[in-house]
Order: C-alpha cells, then structure tokens, then sequence
C-alpha cells in the first residue's frame, strides 16, 4: 500500500513548475544539536523583541505581550495580556504612557496604554494595519505608518494621528516606511523601503534601503549616510542620526554626524545581528542574541540589561490538542476496515465505522510522516526523524512494541513508502530525485533510479511483486513510463517520452499498464489575437504487457449461436446443477481456514510495448490518481468549470462511471474494493464503485488528539527548518555557509523561545545567513484572534475644523467595468465634497474617525446620510454596502489617472500600461491594457513595484513582436499576421521595489531588445522558489531551489538587480510636490525614439494586373 501525501504550496514570489532536483552534497552536514529547556528557568531571560527605552524604564515585548522594567534590570511586569500580538511599544515623551500596536479587534490598529497597566485606547481604527513608530515630540501625538492610501501594497506612508483619537493625517512623503523625527518637530529622516522582516542578510540588491532627511515644512530632502548596504532605524538624537547597517556585514548600530557627514560604526557585536533599536532620552536599547542591551549617548559604551520575565508562558504550556486541522498524508488497511492518517507529525490509525481512534507515536518532538499500511495488515512504515534524519521506521499496526528503523541514509528527505503486494519489499522516494527498494525486513537499499529534474513521486508495484512501474523525467523535459524488475535487478523504459506519461499502474490481473498521458495535441486558442496553449490534451490510456493480451477496446460482435431449445433446456439444466455444486463448494470453502489467493505472474513483452497503447473513449481533461483495479481502472479526472472526480471505467461495459465527486486525490485498499480520500478538511473510505457521495461514512478526525509539548515540538520545527534548506537549496554548497554552525549558533536561542512567533523569528535568523531570496518563513500553529470587520466607502475624508465633521474629498471611480467605490454604485448621489453625517443613525463626528462607524459593516447593507453643508440642511439618505479593502479600488484608479494624464501629455500617442506583478494580476493586467491600446505608436510600460509571480517571458514576447506581413481587404482596413502586435518604441519604468518576476521582466526586455530601461536598479531577486515540505504545525519554511544565470555563464541579477539604462531618481520631494521625474523622462524618451523612428505607414500596394 502507498502513502497519500497532500502536497501544498503557497502563492509564491517566483514559481517554477519543474526543475532540477537539488545535488546532494558530497558530506551533508549533520543536524546540529539542540537544546530544549525551559525558559523560566533561564535566570536572564532573552527573546525580549521591539524594546523601547525612557527616562528610567524599559518596555518590551515578549510572548506577544508587552512588559516594562527599570532601566537597570530586574524584574519585569507585565501590562498587557491579551492573546493576540501586541507589537512595537513606544513611550511618551514624558514616559507615562505607552503606544503600541495591538490585535485586540483582530486587525493591527494603534492603542494607548498607561505604564503601569490599565485599559488601553484604541486610537485608530482603519482596517489595514496600522503600525505605531513614534510619539511627536510634544506629546500630543503618534507618527505610524499605514498603506491605507497606497495604491499599491509594496509601499506605505507616514501619518500623524491625535494620541487621544481621530481623524489621521498622511505625512508630505508619499512614500515612507521608518522614520525618527527631529527634537523640535520640523523634519524627519526616514527610510523610504522597510526591510527590518526581511530573511535575507548581507543584502546589496536595489531594495537595500537609504535614509532620506525631509523637512515638512519646505518638502526639502536629501540623502544621507548613503551605502549599498540596509540602513535602516534611524534614531534622531541631537546634531547625530544613529542608524541600524550591515555595511561590515553584520546588522550594527553606526551614527551619521550631521555636520560634516562623517559616519563611524558605534557597535560592533560579530555573532548575532543587532535588531530592533529604539531610542530613548539619551540612550538606545537595541536586542542582540535575544539579550536587551543599553548604549550609553554620552559616553557610547554598551551594557547588557539582566531582566526576569516570571511568566505561565501559555503557548508553551504541554497541552492535548484536536490534530484535524493538520492532516498531510494517509492510507488506509487492506480492507479498507481502518485508515492511517498523518497529522502534526504523529501517526493515526481511525475506525472506518466502529472502534476507537488510535495515536500510535505519540512522540511530540519526533516527527513522523508518510504513513502506509502493508498489504497483510500487521506493519505500518512511514518516515521518523527520532535519530536526527527521516529514515524509514515500520511499527506493528495496533501500536504495540517498539518500532524498527529499516535504512540508515542520513542526510535527505524522503517520502511515500510503498509496500509491494507480498509485503517483501517497499519502495520509496527522496528529495534528491532518486527511487529506492528495500526489503521490509531491512538491509541495504537498493537505488533503483534517479529523475534528472524532479523528484519521482508516481510510483506503482505490480500484483505478483515483480516489477515496479514509475514515471521519471527526461533531458527533453517530457516524462516517460519505467518498469523495474527486482528479480533481475534492470530497469527498462516502457514509452517513448515523446509525452509527459503519468500516474501508472498495474491492473490486478497483470494484463495491463494504466497510465494517464499528455497525447491529444488539442489547442486552446487565444482571443482575440492566435495565442495557444494545451491544458486539457490528457486521457487515460491502457498498455497491453503481453502480445497475446488482447485490446482493451478490441473489436466486439454479438452473434448467434445456433443452439437449439433442446440444448438450450439441457445447458439450462446443467448451468442450475453447476450453481447448486457452487453453493455447496462456497458453503464448505467458508468452513475452511482462509486460502490465499493466487497472484497471476506478471510477464512483459517489450517487443512492441508502446504499440499496444490505446486510449480510453474518456474526454480530454486533466487526470491524475490512476489506479487499476479488478475490471476497470479508477482515476481523477479536472476539467475546467467542473469540480474534480473520480471515475471508474468498466472493461466489461466500456462505460465510465461517477465514483464520487468533488474529491482530488485517493488510495485503494489493497483488495482494491474500498477507497480512501482526504479532501478538504473531510476523509472517508467509501466503496470503489459508482454513486459514492462525500459526508456518508466520514472518518473522525475531530477525534486525533495529540500531545503538544510546545518546547519539544519547536525543537522539532527548527531541526526541520535546518534540513530543509540543507536538502532543497540549490546549492549544495550553502553559499559557502558553515551550515552546521550557523544551526547551532541559532539553535542556542532556542530555550528561550516563548511562543511560536518568536521561533519564526529565529527560524527566519537562521535562512538569513543564506543571503539569498525567496528564503521565508510564516505560519505555524499561531494564536489566533477573531477579526471584527470594518466598512470602506471607496474615498478619502478630510476634517472640517470648524464644524468638527467630516468630509469626502474624494471617491474613487476605479476602472471601467472592474467595479467601483460603494458611493458611485447606480442611485446613489453623493459626490467629493459632501459631508458624511451620519452611519445606521449614529452621528459622525470627531474625535472619532469615520471609520469608527463601520465596525462589523463590510458586506452588509448600510444606511448612510450624507449633506453638502455640515448643517445637513439638504440631508440625502442612501442604502449602500460597505466593502472591505478598497486597494483595488485605489489602484485602479491610480492606473487610470496616469494612462489619461500620459495620452494628455503625448497628444494620445503614447500608450500607458502598468503590470503590478507576473502572476496572474499582472498578466492580466498587460493583456487588458495593451490589447486597448495596441494601436498607440509607441508605448511606456511601468513595471515599478512589481511583485512578481511567474517567469515572465511570454510578457516580453507579447511587447516584443514584430509584423511578418499584412493582409488587404475590400472596403476595409487591412489587418496583419501576427494578429496583436506593436513594433513602436517602449520605454519600460522599473524602480527597487521591482522583484523576482520583477527583475526576469525588465532583464528579458533588455536581453530581447525590447527598449529601454528608465527609473532604478531593482531588488534583485533570482534565486526562485519551487516548492518544498511544511512544517508538522502547517507553517512554511521556503527553500530556494533554482538560481538564474546568465547566457555568458555567469551567476546574475541576484542580490544585485537589473540596472537601467537612464537611471532616474524620484526623490522624496518630487513625490511631495506631485512630481514623477521617471514618468517624465519616460516620456521624454519615448518621444525622441518615435520621431527619430516613426512607424511604418501601411500603404496598400498597386492593385496586380495578372
């Protein structure tokens, strides 16, 4: 039997659907050794994140939860207790209140608290997240930081928010992210990229932040303390500007001496990276190595704080804990009495009907994974890491006894144990691309095979044993069917690899070989130019192993047989004594001990293999899970606008047959009449015949509970983290990285881990030092904290000072046809200018911000009064329905007015195309807004921001075609091949916000000869991401699979960017004063190029005489 594995993956920066599976390195390094204590325990506690420090008190946060001791140490006390996250404290001038971030209504929104504890007030209530920096300096006060009016997400702004409540004010900059204000007020510093998340040290991309001096009154700016290293927190004391930079390396504080410009480094710890510096009235306190540490202003020496946490620490409290909601693979017994199930790294058995849910590892801080019952239904395998590395372990299924460990490989991960029918052997995978047998009794393993690019995960053994069937990669990038034979230890290719062959099975009598196959070469055309794609040329196809093995589909003809009645009565009577002889023989057979039942040998006859092929009468789809069973085959079959299902095809009636919908994967039992699957929250095994129905005979996954010691568990969870990326980088050599090392090095903060946000926080430490992109961490089995919705109207609202009322100052309009702001839907009257009065009868007025009004309200009919004078004197009343993020909103219109204002400003010559991304979104947004314009002469294309996706080369081809001819038409104008094409001059805007399928975009434009590049180097982010196992509490630890480079031979664009061809700098007062050089220069060139190369008129030529 096979393990079921459920493979997940999150929305990625930068996606590849296949590549090369990573090279094991020559001596991969060990897991290195962790400790697990208890941090209560710690007399000097660390872990001690985002501190702030006054006059005689030091505020931090820990176990999501903020704490205040005096500056000199000693003992903390809590001041907020709530179970969601409270972030970023930071004292008052005075030092008697304490602003922070919170999750009290499940959104991050800004609150005051008192320092010695009390009730907090809430201060802003907008339903992006809000994230406290500062105090003003008088106190009256908050500067935060918000995308609430950004039309993208890839930057935010500064605002100024009373610290009593009210309505917020953005900050001159449109586009900040930290920033410190100076002592009276008057200018900040900022930075305008925020990389203080960022897992990626020793960064020196486009994205590596520099700090800015702004003056708000003036919108005067100027760089300050520039590198090519992150600069970022910087702290505004006196005539100095202290900063946090990795310039030597490693994350140190420097200061930047405003006059004269000298910058020196203040610190210079070398181990850990120094994090979250605040400052104070005449000191920093900054965290290194989980320690709080103090430097001195006057005299710039550095003390560590000893602190005393004495907490109950619940997220680390051992505790019995529902497993459903982290199911990753299952199987199910031989008869399909019992399933197997692994979740949250503990191996289950569940009752299909009746008897008791069994937990039979119970190991907490040992993972195991990839379950699968033998075919006699006394062993179940799966993989444990309980001695450092997955290997292969096989347990009694009942739980009884100690386990047996089968291989001892080391280093790798592995996946899928397949036992074969008579329980002899188990086939398996790993991470490396190679497949493997071994004997269940243990023993060396054999490798039987390894895929030069992926890893072989469609695996299937024969009824008798004998052979193992798999599909594996080739150099042409197709895949293609393999059998193994174990008795002589040689692997032959059974199809040629002219098609991606899938998903291959035997059927139980050793006739045939089921596959699922990419042969039906049928396109799907585009509209409205002739773009094609294949997505639904798959069907389900039968090999026949032996030459004498007629066709499934052989031909058929009902004929008569010329019997007559007299014969037909004798036939009669002797079919009815057979029967009765049956009867009696099943009866005395019943009353025997069980025999077993004989295996058909399986023989194959390679002459000619692959033309024994044929496909079965099923519709072009997609189909995956195909499985031969006794009479037929079972697969799942996609087609697009229909739920996936599985079907059963008959060889007797050449009919295929619903099984059950709605489900897209499964595993038989070994009897082949029962089935498992898993799907969406819900697993039953149901019987392997039409009209099964999901919900009927459900198994009981509310009732898998385990026993969470968080410690261990964490413990765990780092191991785990450190193989994956010892396993999945692509490169084995770890950047030249002691692996090891850097593991033990972040593995000693463990102990005094606290909740499970704060080991991402060393997890994401520890994939730093890779320096590499794509290396994120996220999830996990977090606290979570229900969300309270609140209602967006699609507009801006400013305060009437004078009336205390607010007004709309703007609602957007969005882009025609992609929907519009609650106040422009058809019936309601309300324009820019009008005042908001009241929200379901409540008045609106300050000191509460609008938004206030609209808690719980997204989605729901809401009554509103709105007036164009504050006295209400023409009130108007109107239904509408609140939405909640309006960033589409934003952004659209946004779009929208730099397409109108660039066709203003080029007499309609040019057309305007903006691709926020390379997924989805973004080529969507490229075809829609290219396809309208593709008549323009010539085209700016504006990538800034770009978030990436997908490898962008079809967004370069699209921009880059060139007319072959055209056609003439009678009376009308004539139209050209390619269908959708404009070879007129671009000019392409890239900025460092620009990453991953963001850099690839602008480095094919370039490397095509597309046009040319105008703005800033961008983030410089190659090294992509293609999937690789969770964590066992759902989180997610990405490894970097493959790295681009160049066609010279040289590693590129990596930690470095796509530089420009004209580099362009919007400064912060550009922005301030509505200016967008970029854009201007764009233009500019654009222009030049068109009247230098005009486009090429298409004059009909001289009607032919013939």
């Amino acid at each position: 039997m096979n393990a079921m594995t459920l493979r997940s993956g999150a929305a990625l920066p930068l996606v590849l659907a296949a590549c090369a599976a990573p090279a094991q390195p020559a001596t991969p390094p060990s897991v290195p050794v962790i400790p697990v204590q208890d941090a209560a325990q710690q007399p000097d506690a660390r872990m001690l994140r985002m501190p702030d420090v006054s006059a005689d008190s030091i505020v931090f946060m820990y176990a999501e939860n903020l704490w205040v001791v005096p500056r000199t140490g000693g003992e903390a006390r809590k001041i907020t207790s709530h179970p969601g996250r409270e972030v970023w404290p930071r004292f008052s001038p005075d030092g008697r209140s304490v602003a922070f971030t919170g999750e009290y209504q499940g959104n991050p929104d800004l609150y005051t608290i008192p320092v010695e504890g009390g009730t907090p007030r809430r201060v802003t209530w907008h339903p992006g997240a809000d994230l406290v920096l500062d105090w003003f300096p008088d106190g009256s006060s908050l500067l935060f930081r918000s995308g609430r009016l950004s039309p993208t997400y890839r930057y935010r702004r500064l605002f100024r928010v009373p610290a009593e409540g009210g309505m917020a004010e953005p900050l001159p900059m449109q586009i900040a992210e930290l920033g410190a204000l100076s002592p009276d007020g008057g200018k900040i510093v900022f930075q305008p990229i925020a990389t203080e998340t960022r897992t990626w040290k020793r960064y020196r991309g486009g994205m590596a932040p520099d700090m800015w001096e702004f003056d708000l009154a003036s919108f005067a700016s100027k760089p300050i303390a520039s590198s090519e290293a992150s600069d970022s927190f910087p702290m505004w004391h006196g005539d100095r500007i202290y900063f946090l930079s990795d310039r030597d390396g490693k994350g140190n504080i420097y200061c930047y001496e405003r006059a004269g410009g000298r910058v020196r480094a203040v610190t210079h710890f070398d181990e850990y990276d120094v994090v979250w510096p605040a400052l104070g009235p005449d000191a920093i306190v900054f965290e290194n190595g989980g320690r709080l540490y103090l430097l001195d202003l006057a005299t710039e020496r550095v003390q560590p704080v000893a602190i005393t946490v004495r907490d109950d620490m619940p997220q680390a409290l051992p505790r019995l804990k529902s497993v459903e909601d982290w199911v990753e693979s299952g199987g199910v017994s031989p008869t399909g009495k019992r399933a197997v199930v692994g979740a949250r790294g503990e191996i289950f058995t569940l009752p299909a009907k009746k008897g008791r849910v069994r937990n039979l590892t119970e190991t907490s801080g040992i993972a195991e994974r990839y379950p699968a019952w033998s075919p006699d239904g006394k062993w179940i395998a799966y993989f444990s890491d309980r001695n450092g590395e997955y290997e292969l372990t096989v347990r009694t299924a009942d739980g009884a006894g100690e386990e047996r460990q089968l291989t001892q490989l080391g280093a790798g991960w592995r996946y899928d144990p397949s036992w074969s029918p008579d329980g002899r052997r188990i086939a398996f995978s790993d991470c490396y691309g190679r497949l493997y047998v071994i004997a269940s009794e243990g023993g060396e393993p054999v490798q039987v095979d390894r895929d030069p690019l992926n890893e072989i995960r469609d695996f299937r053994w024969s009824p008798d044993s004998r052979w193992l069937a798999y599909a594996r990669s080739l150099l042409n990038y197709q895949t293609a069917l393999f059998v193994y034979d174990v008795e002589q230890g040689q692997v032959r290719q059974v199809t040629s690899g002219f098609s991606g062959d899938q998903s291959p099975s035997f059927d139980p009598e050793g006739k045939y070989l089921w596959f699922a196959s990419f042969r039906d070469w049928s396109p799907t055309m585009g509209i409205p130019d002739s773009s094609f794609t294949y997505r639904n040329g798959m069907r389900v196809y039968a090999m026949s192993l032996r030459k004498d093995v007629a066709s499934p589909l052989a031909p058929e003809s009902d004929e008569e047989n010329g019997e007559d009645e007299e014969e037909k009565k004798k036939d009669g009577e002797k079919d009815a004594a057979e029967e009765k002889e049956g009867q009696q023989e099943e009866k005395e057979e019943k009353d025997q001990p069980e025999k077993k039942k004989e295996v058909p040998r399986v023989d194959i006859d390679f002459d000619g293999l692959e033309e024994r092929v044929v496909a079965l009468p099923v519709p072009e789809a997609q189909y995956g899970s195909v499985r031969g069973v006794q009479g037929g085959v079972l697969y799942v079959r996609r087609e697009e606008g229909k739920d996936p299902a599985i079907y059963r095809w008959s060889l007797e009636d050449r009919e295929e047959k619903t099984v059950i919908k709605d489900v897209t994967d499964y595993e038989l039992t070994a009897d082949g009449k029962k089935l498992l699957y898993i799907d969406g929250g819900e697993a039953g095994i149901v019987d392997a015949k039409e009209g099964q129905e999901k919900g009927k005979n459900t198994l009981a996954l509310d009732e898998m509970t385990a026993r969470v010691d968080p410690r261990e568990e964490w413990a765990q969870l780092y191991r785990d983290a450190w193989r994956i990326e010892r396993d999945f980088f692509y490169d084995e050599n770890m950047h030249g990285v002691d692996w090891k090392a850097v593991g033990e090095r972040y593995a000693r903060l463990l102990p005094y881990v606290a909740s499970r946000a704060d080991l991402n926080f060393v997890i994401g430490e520890l994939i730093g030092e890779l320096c590499a992109s794509h290396a994120y961490v996220s999830g996990g089995d977090l606290p979570e904290t229900p969300r309270v919705s609140v209602g967006l109207l699609g507009c801006d609202y400013e305060l009437d000072p004078a009336s205390g009322r607010y007004r709309i100052s703007k609602i957007y309009a969005g882009e025609p046809g992609r929907g519009a702001a609650p106040l422009r839907q058809a019936g309601v009257d309300v324009r820019a200018g009008d005042y908001l009065l009241e929200v379901e009868g409540r008045t609106v007025a300050a000191p509460l911000p609008p938004f206030a009004h609209f808690e719980g309200m997204a989605g729901e009919p809401v009554r509103v009064a709105v007036a164009a004078s504050p006295d209400g004197s023409d009130r108007r009343e109107f239904l509408v329905r609140p939405i909640g993020d309006e960033s589409e909103l934003r952004h659209d219109q946004w779009v929208r007015e730099q397409r109108e204002s660039v066709a203003e400003r080029t007499g309609g010559r040019v057309g305007y195309v903006y691709v926020r991304s390379t997924g989805e979104q973004g080529l969507n947004d490229l075809v829609r807004q290219f396809l309208a314009q593709v008549d323009k002469p010539a085209f700016v294309i504006d990538e800034r921001w770009n978030s990436g996706g997908m490898i962008p080369d079809r967004f370069v081809e699209l921009l880059n075609r060139k007319p072959l001819n055209f056609w003439a038409r009678r009376g009308f104008e004539p139209y050209q091949t390619p269908g959708v094409y404009n070879d007129g001059p671009k000019v392409m805007l890239i900025n460092e916000w620009a990453g991953s399928g963001g850099d690839a975009f602008p480095y094919y434009f370039r490397e095509m000869g597309a046009g040319t590049l105008v703005g800033k180097r961008t983030w410089g982010g190659l090294i992509g991401i293609s999937g690789n196992p969770p964590l066992v509490d759902g989180g997610e630890v990405t490894a970097p699979t493959f790295s681009f480079w160049n066609t010279k031979g040289a590693w590129d664009v990596e930690n470095r960017g796509v530089s420009p061809d004209v580099e362009v700098e919007n400064t912060p007062t550009d922005l301030a004063k509505g200016r967008d050089p970029q854009l201007d220069k764009a233009i500019e060139i654009v222009l030049e190029q068109l009247q230098q190369h005009p486009p090429a008129q298409r004059t009909r030529p001289t009607p032919v005489v013939r």
